[in-house]
């Protein structure tokens, strides 16, 4: 079919109001009209695209002006939706909500801003009539920058009071009512504490929302939403090319990929490639050991408390990744994967699981967040992909603190919200934080890793076949 670049944004008047559900079935409404569908999502959050890559089939992209730039965020919005018939970007919180109470910056509105695509407002009707409209008419009303097209009102309690709240919108606020989802228990997503269940523990999903759709619980007016917003009126930043450094011989980087480590954000694995690197995906949780011929490891972040058990009993794969960074193999991890590096993980219950014991700490989980929000790293020395007084941003989310027993290297002087700290761990070729990275806040990040990963292979794997 013919390619129409079209795109929109699924905003909301608030967090739990219903945008990922919304945004997953106006995907799935899409995809199974035929249409190429590529997913978005605006913020550092790293389950929701994984979500969105159950029901489309193909990686979701994080869109996140104050981690990557505002030229970032166009080139990468171009790049992924460039063969795309519809792009849906899921928003952040609220729909003016962002990196702070003072500013939109990293806000749903800042983003549709960047890529000039129209907004679907998410609605809660639950308890809801003509009070609907002066909701609606708040939001639309707050900037007139920001371009809110239709509404999509979730929790309906009947055909009756959809009809209500649709006369009374259009009424008032003169928009229309461009989908609704009915209050129906299948629709409810499971939460844990860091938020939703991750999609690669939900692989029903998308039959669950099939039936959604087939009962009649959501519908959207695809004809219309179609016809909101024409090609982009970006152009690509002429400045953010690959890099003009691609090693002659490609390294294969192994790439913790399963239930317990899937934060990645998607240009971060783009980027790694771009450099020259092969990404050999492998499993921590159920592979005997490493994969054969590695010349790096990036272990992410993910659910490695939910899964620990499972993790310390997988002796093989410990001892191999214990081996690798013994050998000085580069190795990059956050957050989770710092936690998988740790001595030990004590969970909720108390119960002690054994882990790589590289980094020399203990990690223990809270019942409360132990650090949340955005973060702008200082390298304090040289590592495998900083030079010390170099700068990168990322975020923050986890529920542990790790107590380190040894005197260690710190990685970084993280700063957020005017105070600072010291964090993670530099030893020779390792770098692990708790912070995830978004490697387009300093693109030397993935060349330098690809570039360390380069020279441990010819030093270490000449000659070696495994």
């Amino acid at each position: 079919m013919k390619k129409s670049k079209n795109a929109v944004i699924i905003g909301g008047t608030s967090s739990s109001v219903g945008k990922t559900t919304a945004a997953m079935l106006l995907m799935l409404a899409f995809s199974r009209k035929g249409y190429y569908v590529q997913g978005f999502k605006v913020g550092p959050d790293f389950i929701d695209p994984g979500f969105h890559q159950i029901i489309t089939g193909r990686p979701s992209v994080n869109l996140d002006p104050w981690m990557m730039g505002t030229a970032s965020v166009r080139n990468s919005f171009l790049t992924y939706s460039d063969e795309a018939d519809v792009s849906v970007i899921e928003g952040v919180m609220g729909m003016f909500d962002g990196k702070s109470p003072g500013s939109d910056v990293s806000s749903t509105s800042h983003v549709s801003r960047i890529i000039g695509a129209p907004v679907l407002l998410v609605i809660d009707g639950s308890g809801l009539a003509r009070s609907s409209a002066a909701l609606v008419s708040g939001f639309a009303g707050f900037d007139d920058r920001t371009n809110i097209r239709g509404v999509v009102v979730n929790r309906i309690a009947s055909d009756t009071h959809l009809e209500i709240i649709r006369h009374a919108i259009w009424k008032y606020c003169g928009l229309p009512v461009s989908g609704h989802i009915k209050n129906d228990e299948r629709v409810w997503l499971p939460e844990r504490h860091l938020g939703l269940v991750p999609a690669m523990e939900n692989k029903n999903i998308r039959e669950r929302f099939e039936r959604l759709l087939d009962d009649g619980i959501a519908k959207f007016d695809l004809n219309a939403i179609s016809k909101l917003s024409a090609a982009m009126p970006v152009k690509k930043d002429v400045t953010a090319a690959k890099s003009a450094y691609v090693p002659a011989r490609r390294v294969r980087i192994g790439v913790a990929l399963d239930n317990a480590f899937n934060f990645y954000y998607a240009d971060n694995l783009r980027l790694l490639e771009d450099a020259g690197a092969e990404l050999v995906f492998f499993s921590p949780l159920s592979d005997a050991g490493l994969p054969r011929g590695l010349s790096g490891l990036y272990i992410g972040g993910g659910f490695p408390e939910v899964f620990s058990k499972k993790l310390s009993s997988n002796k093989g794969m410990i001892n191999d990744v214990k081996k690798a960074i013994e050998r000085g193999m580069p190795t990059y991890a956050e957050c989770g994967g710092h936690m998988y590096l740790s001595e030990k993980i004590i969970d909720n219950d108390g119960a002690e699981h054994g882990m790589v014991g590289i980094v020399p700490g203990v990690v223990k989980m809270n019942s409360r967040m132990a650090g949340f929000g955005y973060r702008e790293v200082t390298a304090k020395r040289d590592s495998l992909m900083l030079l010390k007084g170099e700068n990168a941003r990322g975020h923050e989310f986890h529920y542990s603190d790790m107590d380190v027993k040894d005197k260690v290297e710190n990685a970084y002087t993280v700063t957020a919200r005017g105070r600072s700290r010291e964090e993670g761990v530099v030893r020779g070729n390792l770098l692990s934080s708790y912070v995830h990275i978004h490697f387009l806040s300093n693109k030397n990040m993935p060349r330098r890793f690809v570039s360390t990963c380069h020279s441990w292979q010819r030093r270490h794997l000449r000659g070696r076949t495994d």
